[in-house]
């Protein structure tokens, strides 16, 4: 094994070296055969940051494959691929900023009660590449079944019950369904028709938005509602893309809109009060994605990951940073 050991780190080696600019999230795994030999299997991610050029031994060529194998490419491809990469950024934010020109107007799957929204898009970079990607949107089956898909204001709901805890007591609530889009999950607990704190909608090319205004109280933000829900929903959605197969990295977009004049409540522990910082000054705080190179990050190296997207926000009401995060970059209790 020890053979194995050092034949992994020489090709990792080689990887982080030889490959300019880095492919993150290539995995290995070594496979003992029956002669006692062993193989190892690499698998490649899906990359946004291509086209990569070989450096090892300064090589400095790029290559592509077909069908018949791999082969450099002329100068022609590579001006094309560089271009394609940038046109996949490009149509991220686009759609990112129709989204919330729809949300901004009230073009939403759900009416909502006044105009202020938090909005979550969590964007597989293969939702916009070519071929685009399609995702299982089976809700009988596992994991749409299961109520993944929920809205931020149902998964970082108040007082000492959990999410599933909600869930246990509302058997028949939260259920996912179909809808132009894909499929759309609500936090409406009542008739149809009544206005709902927010929606989770899944797209047929994986990407998810969510809308909520449940952070929102007579002209306050709740800060640890707001911090703490959005972490605990991208854990959620991490899941849920994970098992529907998606591939990373993933653009986290967050904005807030309709919040000019609005201030920042923190929790002033252990007295109970209150106290309200600078209000924001514009309308709309759009926050600049972050790229998220693994699903697979537990609930702390997640948290890390989101400071960059709450941090602005903070910064609207006067902080340098989140209240939520100490000097290092860890979260905290509530404070």
């Amino acid at each position: 094994m020890g053979d194995v050991d050092a034949e992994i780190s020489r090709l990792e080696s080689s990887i982080r070296d030889g490959i300019k600019p880095r492919i993150p999230g290539i995995k290995h795994q070594p496979v003992r055969l029956e002669n006692g030999e062993h193989a190892l299997v690499l698998r490649v991610p899906r990359s946004f940051s291509r086209p990569h050029v070989v450096t090892y031994k300064n090589h400095w060529k790029f290559y592509t494959r077909t069908s018949n194998g791999k082969y450099q490419m002329n100068v022609d491809e590579v001006r094309r691929a560089f271009v394609l990469s940038e046109s996949v950024a490009n149509r991220i934010r686009a759609f990112r900023a129709e989204r919330l020109g729809r949300v901004v107007s009230g073009e939403t799957p759900m009416p909502f009660e006044g105009p202020s929204r938090v909005v979550l898009h969590v964007v597989p970079i293969s939702a916009f590449d070519s071929p685009t990607s399609v995702v299982d949107l089976d809700i009988r089956r596992p994991p749409l079944s299961e109520r993944v898909l929920l809205p931020i204001s149902i998964v970082n709901v108040d007082g000492v019950e959990g999410v599933e805890e909600v869930l246990l007591r509302h058997p028949s609530e939260f259920l996912p369904r179909y809808n132009f889009d894909g499929v759309l999950c609500d936090a409406q607990l009542g008739l149809p028709g009544e206005d709902s704190e927010g929606y989770a909608q899944l797209f047929k090319t994986g990407v998810i938005e969510a809308a909520d205004n449940h952070t929102f109280v007579d002209g306050y933000i709740d800060g640890y509602k707001l911090d703490e829900g959005l972490i605990k929903t991208a854990h959620r959605y991490f899941r849920l893309l994970r098992e529907l197969g998606v591939e990373p990295p993933i653009f986290l977009m967050l904005s807030l809109v309709s919040v000019r004049g609005y201030q920042m409540l923190r929790k002033m522990l252990p007295y109970g009060y209150h106290s309200a910082l600078r209000p924001v000054d514009r309308d709309d705080l759009v926050v600049p994605e972050v790229m998220v190179e693994s699903l697979e990050l537990d609930l702390h190296a997640l948290q890390r990951h989101m400071r960059p997207l709450l941090d602005p926000v903070w910064n609207a009401v006067g902080l340098p940073r989140s209240l939520h995060y100490d000097e290092s970059g860890n979260w905290k209790s509530r404070t």
